[in-house]
């Protein structure tokens, strides 16, 4: 039998904390995922990229060569850029994710206490755990737990 007190499990908190971003943020949630999937792309080109240069540099020959090389360069700057987008996205998402946790974390403070026998009585400490490590859930996703029902 779980006590009240104790903390979910970190697969059940990292959902939540999903759940609630996409609550507050479904069109930034989707961009950010998007984006980070994206970034990887270049990376996935560039070893195709660098076969594609040994074969000229095999074959002897340059229009191979020069266009692997144009794609290597042009892949580089796509790395870059959508590292530099999705970074800025994530950002942002994590900035709003922890606002929209933080205001739902004093809401449940600041409801009344229920006395009513079929509900819990009195607050579980893992609220006052969760407050103090928001931030942290939303920036590094440690053994996230402190959610409460």
């Amino acid at each position: 039998m779980k006590l009240p007190d104790q903390m979910p499990g970190s697969m059940r908190s990292i959902w939540r904390t999903l759940k609630r971003g996409y609550q507050a943020e479904p069109w930034l949630l989707s961009v950010a995922f998007g984006l980070a999937l994206l970034a990887a792309l270049p990376d996935a080109l560039m070893a195709w990229w660098l076969k594609l240069m040994t074969d000229g540099v095999i074959r002897k020959n340059s229009t191979i060569l020069m266009v692997a090389a144009l794609g290597l360069g042009v892949c580089s700057c796509g790395t870059w850029f959508l590292r530099v987008i999705s970074d800025r996205t994530q950002r942002r998402f994590r900035d709003r994710l922890t606002i929209a946790l933080q205001s739902h974390v004093a809401q449940l403070q600041a409801s009344p206490i229920r006395n009513d026998p079929n509900t819990w009585t009195g607050w579980p400490s893992c609220v006052t755990r969760f407050s103090c490590w928001t931030i942290c859930i939303c920036r590094s996703f440690p053994r996230a737990g402190g959610f409460c029902d």
